[in-house]
């Protein structure tokens, strides 16, 4: 279903205006996380759930922000965490692994 022509027109006018304040979004896609250091990023799922991302600093050890690991309501560390590096919306290149 087509929105009517006014409605296009405000979203246009919307999104013109939100890129004065946040500017263009002029980020593109990474086609081939096989390649450094696209390969080194990856997702991270709690209990297979995509949670946030990190990094590979070394080969066993992923670098993330604290909030991902720890729950502050609980007071506790999440657990059943895995890491899929260069993943994308289309494949797990390197597969998934568990995290201790």
């Amino acid at each position: 279903m087509s929105q009517p022509l006014e409605s296009n027109y405000t979203n246009r006018k919307l999104l013109q205006n939100l890129e004065k304040v946040i500017f263009t979004d002029d980020r593109r896609r990474v086609s081939n996380t096989r390649r450094y250091p696209f390969n080194t990023i990856g997702l991270i799922r709690i209990n297979s759930v995509p949670f946030c991302t990190g990094a590979l600093i070394s080969d066993r050890v992923v670098l993330t922000a604290a909030h991902c690991l720890y729950d502050l309501d609980s007071g506790d560390f999440y657990s059943g965490f895995t890491f899929s590096p260069g993943e994308t919306a289309f494949s797990k290149s390197y597969g998934e692994f568990d995290v201790r």
